[in-house]
């Protein structure tokens, strides 16, 4: 009996522990108004973080749409730079040719205004094949009596008179 009396004592005991330990235990419907508040938290979250994901997605959107503006860009200013470059070429090309073919290996500014003023023939051909003549520049700096045809001081004989 002694026997019986201790296993008794650990039952008893066990009982014991076993309702302490269900009395700190939460009840079903403690857990599951716990489990609902914890998916309402997590539903709010996975809400917010769909938003910013989509916030994400927008502005990476628009990041490529500007990185692809801004290369269409860059196209565009290499092929203009490329035509100013060949342009550039075109332009020294001509201009050593010119050097090329004037007399004295250098351009000279002729424009007709001055050139029909001196005396002898006024053909171009004639006008190239004459001695070089160059311009008083002190006299083009003075107001002259405008031009009769034109109204234009710099026009007149007066104020850009070639020396010989």
């Amino acid at each position: 009996m002694a026997e019986r009396g201790g296993r008794e004592d650990a039952l008893t005991l066990i009982r014991q522990q076993l309702a302490a330990i269900s009395d700190r235990m939460l009840s079903k419907t403690d857990t599951g108004g716990l489990m609902q508040e914890f998916r309402a938290v997590v539903r709010e979250e996975m809400a917010a973080l769909r938003t910013d994901l989509n916030a994400v997605e927008e502005r990476v959107e628009a990041l490529e749409n500007e990185a692809q503006a801004c290369q269409t860009q860059h196209r565009a200013t290499e092929l203009a730079t490329i035509r100013q470059g060949n342009l550039l070429l075109t332009i020294r090309r001509h201009v050593e040719e010119l050097e090329k073919r004037s007399r004295w290996h250098n351009i000279r500014i002729r424009t007709p205004h001055l050139y029909r003023r001196w005396s002898g023939p006024s053909s171009i051909k004639s006008w190239e094949e004459s001695p070089p003549r160059t311009l008083n520049l002190t006299e083009c700096t003075k107001p002259s009596v405008p031009n009769d045809k034109t109204g234009d001081p710099e026009m007149s004989s007066a104020a850009c008179m070639p020396t010989a």
